[in-house]
């Protein structure tokens, strides 16, 4: 297997967690306190020391996601900013008007596992590594997490869609790479 970076988080704060979804490529992400207690069962976890590598389940249900396929590609194309023949980086704003507005079709999915966690006691940077995608690239989108850092989408890839209360407009979406979708997630009912 071969692998490629995904993603690097330079913006990871003391009290913020690291997560490990336990796919082959080791993936691993950072999410806000808030967001951790929102998503996975962090309270009442009697004896866990939450600065030390832990299993959380995950509480968060249903998600909204987009599959990547030629009619999404095509809407992404067509509202990135092209500048001198070349593909900016297509913003959270735009991402999210087009996957929300544009009727794009959506799937239900969830986490099927629970994952490792631990929290930070001081600001560290995050890499992430996935799988490397035998599929063509579509765009870069920007991250959640920073405007100026950027992930790769490719066909085949899900864009989700999470509601967010500290983010413009109320939600994020991020790409989650096929094989580690096909490892952490399913559809839902």
């Amino acid at each position: 297997m071969q692998l490629v970076i995904e993603t690097k988080n330079e913006s990871v704060k003391a009290g913020d967690w690291i997560i490990e979804n336990g796919t082959n490529a080791g993936e691993c992400y950072a999410t806000t306190d808030k967001n951790m207690r929102k998503n996975y069962r962090v309270e009442n976890e009697s004896g866990k020391n939450e600065y030390e590598w832990n299993e959380y389940e995950c509480v968060s249900g249903v998600r909204l996601g987009v599959i990547v396929d030629e009619n999404v590609a095509g809407l992404l194309l067509n509202s990135v900013v092209h500048e001198d023949g070349k593909n900016l980086m297509m913003s959270q704003a735009d991402l999210i008007s087009v996957v929300l507005n544009e009727n794009c079709p959506s799937i239900r999915m969830r986490k099927k596992k629970s994952v490792k966690a631990v929290r930070v006691e001081h600001s560290v940077t995050i890499v992430t590594y996935v799988e490397v995608s035998v599929s063509a690239k579509v765009v870069d989108i920007a991250t959640p997490w920073d405007s100026t850092q950027s992930m790769p989408v490719h066909m085949g890839d899900i864009l989700c869609i999470c509601e967010n209360e500290d983010m413009s407009g109320g939600f994020e979406c991020y790409r989650i790479a096929r094989a580690e979708w096909n490892q952490t997630y399913e559809l839902a009912d």
